[in-house]
C-alpha cells in the first residue's frame, strides 16, 4: 500500500476522532456562544431572514441620507424574515422601524451600532486596545491570531496605498505576529492583458510587505480570492520568494480547493519550497481553504459565457480538499501546511494524515475568528498542533468596508451544503442532530472515496450550446496564458503595411495610426463611376443570393462566426493599429461580431429582400458594428456595400476579407471605401436601404439626398448615470469612470454625464473614490502593454476640444485633462464639477475623455436633467432602493437602461441596442434583436378586408406574446436583462385622401396596441381617429422628439427636416403580418439590472414583473 492509500485508510479513525471532538465541543460552548448559534440556526432555516440581515448590513449602513436609511429599514422588514429572528430581536427591529419615522438619524446610528455588536465576533476593529485584548485572550487559549486588514473597495492607487499603509502600520504593533494580505488590494487596476507588468507591480508590493514583516518579526500569508488574479499572484510570489534577501523569511500562500488547478498549485509551491531550501532559505507555508469567492466567480463566468472556474458541486470541493491535505503533507519538511476548515471530519482527517506521515511539526489548524470558537478551543487543548484564528479587522468609522466580506461569510457559511450550517444542529442531542451527523459522515466518506479521482482539468471554458440554439461567444480568456501570449505576439508582430498591401490597393489616401499620429498605410478611394458599377453588379447578383434560402445563408453566417473567433487576436491587433482600440475593448468587439452572426442566423422569415443595402458604420466600433449591419442585410437576402469609416478602412477591409473567406460571394458583398463625397452620395442614392451608425448630421445629410430613403440609423447620444443617496458609492464611482472613459470616451454609449443627488455630491467618499478610479487608468498607445485608455482617433477639434479645454459658468476641474503626446491624441481623462442643468456641457455630445457632474436635489430633478437632452441612447441609475429603481424605469426616456452597472458593453441578444429620440432615426429596431433582420426586408401589404383580419389576429397574438410583456432575454439569475416595447407620446400618420381600408387598418392598430394615433393631412378626412388638417410645414413645426411619423402620403416626406429635429420617419406601407407591423408603432427598450450583491442573489433591491412594468417587491413573479 502506498502512502496516499495509507492516508485514505485512516478515514474511519478520522470519523471517530471527529465525533469525539464534536462531543467535547458541545460541552465546551459558553452560554453566549449558544445564543449566537441559536440566532444563526434561525437564519439558516429562513432564507428571507438571511436576506434581511444582508439588507441591513448593506442598504441601511451604506445609505447617505438618514431618511433614505429609514426607508431602507422599512423596505427590508416588509420583505419578511420573521421566522429567522427571536421574538425580542424581531420586535426590536419593528420598534426601530417605528422610531425611524420621527428620528431617522438616530435609528441609522442605532442600526450601525447594533450590527457592530452582532458582528464583532466575526469582524474586529483595528483599534489597538480591543485588538490587543483579542490577541491576548486567544494566546491564553493557545490560539494564534492571523490579522486581515479590510478597507474600502480598491478602485485606484490612493486606496491601494492607504491599504498598504494600514498593513505596514499593523505590523509595527508588538502583539501582531501573523498577518494575511491580498496582494491585489495593494495594487490598483491589475491589467490581465499585461501579466508581466501586473506581476511586477504585485511583486513590488509583496517585497515592501515581506521586508517590513522581517523587521517586525511578523509572518505574512498571501491571500487569494479572484480566479483572474491567480496566475499573476503566483508568479509574483515565485519571483519574490527566491530573491536573496527574502530567502531567509518565512512566507505563506493560500490555495483554494474549489479550483481544479489547486493540486497543481500545491505541487508548484512544494517545488518552490524545495528550491528555497536548496538555496539555504526558509520554508514556505500553504494554507488550504475551500474557496472564498464562489458566488462572484459564478457571476463573472456566466457574464462572459464561460463555465465557472470552480468545481460544480460541494462534494467535488470536499474531495479536492482531502486530496490536497494528503498531497501537501506528503511532500516533505520544506512545506508547512495550514488546514483551514471548520469541518471537524476534515480537521480530524488532517490530524490522522499527520500521524501517518509524522508531519505534526508542520501542520497548523485554522478557523475563522468568531465562526467556531468552541471548536478552536477544543482543538487547541486536544492536540499539540497549533491553532490559528483568521481575524478580519476594519477601522471604526469604516464599517461599510466590511460589508462585502460579511455578505460572503453569511452566504457561504449558511448555505445548505456547508458544514457550519449542519454544525448548528450537529451536537444538540436531538433526532435532527443524529440525522445531521449521519449526513455529514456520509459526505466525508464519499469525499474521501473520490479524493484520488476528482478531476484536475481546468473548468473555465466556453459554455456549450445545443444545435440551433443561440449562445453568446465568450471573450478571449485573459486567465489563459495561451491566449494572452498569442495576443501579445499578434500586437507585436503585426506588419500593418503588409496587411494593407494584401487587402487594399495602394493609393494616395492615408490611413493614420492614432496612437502615434503617423501614416500606417495608404489606399485608393473609388470614384463615382466605380460606385455606379458596384451597385449595378450587386443588383444583378442579389436575386441568386436570395434564392439560396435562409438555411444556406445562415450556414455562411455561422461559418463567419467561427472564423471571427478563431482569428480573434489578429483582428484585435488590426483594431489596435488602425483605430486605437486597446485589447480590453477589442476583445469584446470580436465576440460581438460573432454574436451578430449567430443571432441573425436564427432569423426565419419569408419576406422579400429589399435589394442592395449600403452599410456605413463608425470608426469607434470598426469591426462589430459593420459586421452587424452586413450580416443582418445578408441574412435577409440582400446584396451589400460595406462603406467603412475613413478612419477605419483597414479594419473594414479585414472584415470583408473574413466574410468572403467564410463563404459570402464576392459579387454579393462589395467593399467600397468612399468618403461622404460624390461616390459616397452615389451609393446612398442608389441603394434600397442604408444602415447608418454615425452622427445625427450624417442622417440629416443622407435624407436630404433622398427623402424616402429606407434608413436604419443609430446616431448620437448624451448619456447620463444618476446616483442617489441610496447608492453604493464605491460601485457608482467605479461604473461612472468605466462608462465615461472606456475607449477614451469615444463610445456612442459612453456616460459623459453623472447626475448626483445632494447627499452624494457632498459625500467626500464618492469624490475620493471617483478620483481614485480615474487615476487608476494608464493612458498609452493601444498596442502598448498596460494601456487601459488608448488614443483619440484624431487630435481634438470642435466640441471635443471645447470640452477638454474650456469650463462653463460654475464649473471647475475636479481632474483637469492633460495632453500626453505631441500629436494630442493621448489625454489624461478629465472630470468637471459644478455643471449646471441646461448648460453646454449638459446638452452637448462629445467623443472623448471628459466627464461632467451635475448636482440635483432628488430623483425627480435628476430625471428632468437626464431626459432634458434631445437624445435617448443609454441611461444609468445607481440605487439600492427598489422603489427608486421602479420609479426611474417608468420615467426615463432612452433605449437602453442600466441599473447598478455600467452604461456600456451591451451584449447581442442579451441587451439589444438602440436609442430613442434623436439617437435612433429612420425605421430601425434595436440591433442584436431578431426584428433587425426583418427591417431589411419587405412583407405583403394590406390590400383587402381578409388581409385586415389577418393583421388584427397577428397584432393581437403579438401583443399577448410579446408587446405587453417585459421578456427575459437570457435567464440570468444575477442580472435581469429584459426587453419590452413602450409607446411613443403619439404616432402621427400623414395621409392623402386615404381609403376606407387604410383608415380601418389604422383604427385597428390604435385599438389593438392601445396607442395614441393622430391623422395629419392637407384635406379633410372622415375617421374615428384624431385628425388635424394642416400643411407639411405646420406638421414639422409642432412635432416633438418623442413622437413618430408614419408617412403614408404620396407627398414627398420632409425627412431631412424632421430628422434634424430628432423625429423618426417611417414611409413603409402597412403590412398584413402582425408580428412585422406591430413593432413599427412602438419603441423598443432594453433593461439590464444587476440582481445581486457580491454574488448573493438574495440581497439587494428586489423587483417583480407585472406585464411590461417592474414594481418594488419580492421574487420575480
Amino acid at each position: 500500500m502506498d502512502t496516499y492509500d495509507a492516508c485514505r485508510e485512516r478515514g474511519g479513525a478520522a470519523i471517530r476522532r471527529a465525533e469525539n471532538l464534536m462531543d467535547q465541543v458541545s460541552s465546551e460552548r459558553t452560554a453566549r456562544e449558544r445564543r449566537v448559534r441559536t440566532r444563526l440556526a434561525r437564519l439558516v432555516d429562513d432564507p428571507d431572514a438571511l436576506g434581511l440581515v444582508i439588507s441591513l448590513t448593506d442598504d441601511v449602513v451604506r445609505t447617505l441620507s438618514p431618511r433614505a436609511a429609514a426607508k431602507s429599514l422599512d423596505d427590508a422588514l416588509r420583505r419578511g424574515g420573521r421566522r429567522g429572528f427571536s421574538r425580542g430581536d424581531w420586535w426590536g427591529l419593528q420598534s426601530l422601524r417605528l422610531l425611524s419615522r420621527v428620528a431617522p438619524g438616530i435609528v441609522q446610528r442605532l442600526v450601525v451600532w447594533r450590527l457592530r455588536q452582532l458582528t464583532r465576533d466575526v469582524i474586529g476593529t483595528t483599534e489597538s486596545r480591543p485588538l490587543e485584548r483579542l490577541v491576548s485572550e486567544r494566546r491564553r487559549q493557545n490560539i494564534r491570531i492571523n490579522v486581515n486588514v479590510l478597507g474600502e473597495a480598491v478602485l485606484g492607487p490612493r486606496e491601494a496605498n492607504r491599504r498598504l499603509e494600514k498593513v505596514l502600520e499593523m505590523m509595527t504593533r508588538p502583539y501582531v505576529t501573523y498577518l494575511s494580505v491580498k496582494l491585489s488590494s495593494l495594487v490598483a487596476h491589475l491589467d490581465y492583458y499585461d501579466p508581466e507588468g501586473s506581476r511586477e507591480r504585485l511583486a513590488s508590493a509583496l517585497r515592501t510587505v515581506v521586508h517590513a514583516a522581517a523587521r517586525e518579526g511578523v509572518f505574512v500569508n498571501v491571500d487569494m480570492e479572484e480566479y483572474r488574479d491567480l496566475r499573476i499572484t503566483m508568479a509574483a510570489v515565485h519571483e519574490v520568494a527566491l530573491e536573496e534577501d527574502v530567502l531567509p523569511l518565512a512566507l505563506g500562500v493560500v490555495v483554494q480547493a474549489y479550483l481544479p488547478e489547486s493540486a497543481g498549485l500545491v505541487d508548484e509551491l512544494a517545488e518552490l519550497a524545495a528550491e528555497r531550501r536548496r538555496r539555504g532559505g526558509n520554508s514556505l507555508k500553504v494554507r488550504l481553504v475551500k474557496g472564498a469567492n464562489l458566488a462572484m466567480e459564478k457571476v463573472e463566468a456566466r457574464l462572459i459565457g464561460s463555465h465557472p472556474p470552480t468545481y460544480p458541486s460541494k462534494s467535488d470541493v470536499d474531495a479536492s480538499y482531502l486530496d490536497l491535505v494528503i498531497r501537501a503533507l506528503s511532500v516533505g519538511d520544506d512545506l508547512r501546511v495550514g488546514v483551514a476548515s471548520h469541518n471537524l471530519y476534515h480537521v480530524a482527517f488532517a490530524l490522522e494524515v499527520a500521524d501517518v506521515l509524522g508531519a505534526h511539526g508542520r501542520l497548523d489548524l485554522e478557523m475563522l475568528e468568531g465562526m467556531a470558537p468552541a471548536e478552536a478551543r477544543v482543538l487547541a487543548r486536544a492536540s499539540a498542533t497549533p491553532v490559528i484564528s483568521y481575524a478580519p479587522v476594519t477601522d471604526p468609522g469604516d464599517f461599510a468596508a466590511a460589508i462585502a466580506y460579511l455578505v460572503r461569510r453569511l452566504d457561504e457559511n449558511t448555505s445548505p451544503d456547508n458544514y457550519l450550517t449542519a454544525a448548528f444542529f450537529i451536537d444538540s442531542g436531538s433526532d435532527r442532530a443524529a440525522a445531521t451527523r449521519a449526513a455529514q459522515r456520509a459526505r466525508f466518506e464519499m469525499a474521501l472515496a473520490e479524493a484520488s479521482t476528482v478531476s484536475r482539468h481546468r473548468r473555465r471554458m466556453a459554455l456549450e450550446s445545443e444545435p440551433g440554439e443561440f449562445t453568446n461567444t465568450p471573450d478571449g480568456d485573459v486567465t489563459d496564458p495561451r491566449f494572452v501570449s498569442a495576443l501579445r505576439n499578434a500586437l507585436a508582430d503585426l506588419k500593418v503595411e503588409e496587411v494593407a498591401a494584401h487587402l487594399l490597393p495602394a493609393g494616395t489616401v492615408e490611413g493614420i495610426d492614432p496612437s502615434r499620429g503617423r501614416v500606417a498605410y495608404t489606399y485608393e478611394r473609388p470614384d463615382r463611376a466605380t460606385a455606379e458599377r458596384v451597385l449595378a453588379d450587386l443588383r444583378e447578383a442579389q436575386p441568386a443570393w436570395e434564392k439560396r434560402g435562409v438555411d444556406e445563408r445562415a450556414a455562411i453566417l455561422r461559418s463567419f462566426a467561427d472564423l471571427a473567433a478563431s482569428e480573434r487576436t489578429l483582428t484585435m491587433a488590426v483594431m489596435a493599429h488602425d483605430t486605437g482600440k486597446t485589447p480590453g475593448e477589442s476583445n469584446a468587439e470580436v465576440s460581438e461580431a460573432a454574436d451578430f452572426a449567430r443571432e441573425y442566423a436564427t432569423h426565419r422569415d419569408d419576406a422579400t429582400a429589399l435589394g442592395v443595402v449600403v452599410v456605413t458604420p463608425p470608426w469607434n466600433f470598426p469591426y462589430a458594428i459593420p459586421a452587424g449591419g452586413v450580416l443582418a442585410a445578408l441574412s435577409a437576402g440582400n446584396a451589400v456595400v460595406l462603406k467603412p469609416a475613413p478612419e477605419a478602412v483597414l479594419v473594414g477591409a479585414h472584415l470583408a476579407d473574413q466574410l468572403w473567406r467564410a463563404g459570402v460571394p464576392r459579387d454579393v458583398l462589395a467593399f467600397v471605401p468612399t468618403g461622404d463625397d460624390d461616390a459616397g452620395r452615389c451609393l446612398v442614392e442608389g441603394a434600397d436601404a442604408v444602415v447608418l451608425t454615425g452622427s445625427l448630421q450624417s442622417a440629416v445629410l443622407f435624407t436630404s439626398w433622398r427623402p424616402r430613403l429606407h434608413l436604419l440609423a443609430e446616431t448620437s447620444g448624451k448619456n447620463a448615470i444618476v446616483v442617489t443617496a441610496r447608492a453604493d458609492v464605491d460601485a457608482a464611482a467605479r461604473d461612472i469612470a468605466a462608462s465615461a472613459f472606456g475607449h477614451a470616451g469615444q463610445k456612442c454609449s459612453a456616460g459623459s454625464l453623472a447626475i448626483v443627488t445632494t447627499e452624494v455630491g457632498r459625500d467626500p467618499a464618492f469624490w475620493r473614490q471617483l478620483r481614485d478610479a480615474v487615476d487608476s487608468y494608464e493612458v498609452g498607445a493601444a498596442y502598448a502593454s498596460g494601456s487601459h485608455v488608448g488614443p483619440l482617433i484624431q487630435p481634438p477639434t470642435g466640441d471635443l476640444e471645447r470640452a477638454l479645454l474650456r469650463l462653463d459658468d460654475g464649473e471647475s476641474w475636479f481632474i483637469e485633462p492633460q495632453p500626453l503626446n505631441e500629436v494630442r491624441t493621448l489625454w489624461r481623462p478629465g472630470v468637471k464639477r459644478g455643471t449646471r442643468a441646461g448648460s453646454w456641457s449638459h446638452l452637448t455630445e462629445w467623443f472623448g475623455p471628459v466627464l461632467a457632474v451635475i448636482e440635483v436635489a432628488d430623483l425627480d430633478e435628476a430625471l428632468e436633467v437626464q431626459n432634458g437632452t434631445r437624445y435617448g441612447l443609454t441611461a444609468g441609475l445607481h440605487s439600492l432602493d427598489a422603489t427608486e429603481i421602479a420609479y426611474w424605469l417608468e420615467r426615463v426616456r432612452a433605449g437602453n437602461l442600466y441599473v447598478n452597472r455600467t452604461t456600456t458593453g451591451a451584449v447581442v441578444h442579451r441587451q439589444p441596442f438602440g436609442g430613442w429620440r434623436a439617437s435612433a432615426l429612420g425605421v430601425g429596431p434595436q440591433a442584436g434583436h431578431h426584428g433587425y433582420v426583418a427591417a431589411l426586408s419587405r412583407g405583403v401589404p394590406v390590400e383587402n378586408s381578409a388581409d385586415l383580419e389577418e393583421l388584427r389576429g397577428g397584432v393581437r397574438r403579438w401583443m399577448e406574446e410579446v408587446g405587453r410583456l417585459a421578456r427575459d432575454t437570457d435567464s440570468l439569475e444575477f442580472e435581469w436583462n429584459l426587453h419590452r416595447y413602450r409607446p411613443f407620446d403619439r404616432v402621427v400618420v400623414r395621409v392623402e385622401e386615404p381609403s376606407q381600408l387604410l383608415l380601418a387598418a389604422l383604427e385597428l392598430v390604435r385599438e389593438e396596441l392601445g396607442i395614441a394615433v393622430e391623422l395629419s393631412s392637407g384635406s379633410p378626412v372622415r375617421s374615428r381617429l384624431s385628425h388635424r388638417r394642416e400643411s407639411v410645414d405646420d406638421l414639422i413645426a409642432r412635432l416633438s422628439r418623442d413622437e413618430r411619423v408614419r408617412w403614408l402620403s404620396s407627398e414627398d416626406p420632409p425627412t431631412s427636416l424632421l430628422t434634424e429635429r430628432g423625429v423618426a420617419v417611417d414611409a413603409r406601407f402597412l403590412e398584413k403580418e402582425g408580428a412585422r407591423e406591430a413593432p413599427r408603432w412602438l419603441r423598443s427598450q432594453s433593461l439590464s439590472i444587476t440582481r445581486h450583491r457580491y454574488g448573493n442573489v438574495h440581497a439587494g433591491p428586489r423587483l417583480i414583473r407585472r406585464g411590461q412594468h417592474l414594481l418594488p417587491g419580492g421574487a420575480d413573479a
